[in-house]
């Protein structure tokens, strides 16, 4: 990940607010809430996260 973009820092707080839950790529757009996040960017950066360990 070369820098914190404001659609992963929102990924990333989702992420984290819902740890424990197991989401589908639909449940996580619709909460974190960012209509501007596109599907493919959404699993752009699922991608970019998992390939630096982050599951």
């Amino acid at each position: 990940m070369r820098y914190l973009t404001r659609q992963r820092k929102k990924l990333l707080e989702t992420l984290e607010k819902h740890r424990d839950e197991t989401l589908s790529a639909d449940g996580i757009m619709a909460l974190t809430g960012d209509e501007a996040m596109s599907r493919s960017a959404l699993y752009r950066n699922l991608s970019a996260l998992e390939a630096r360990g982050l599951r």
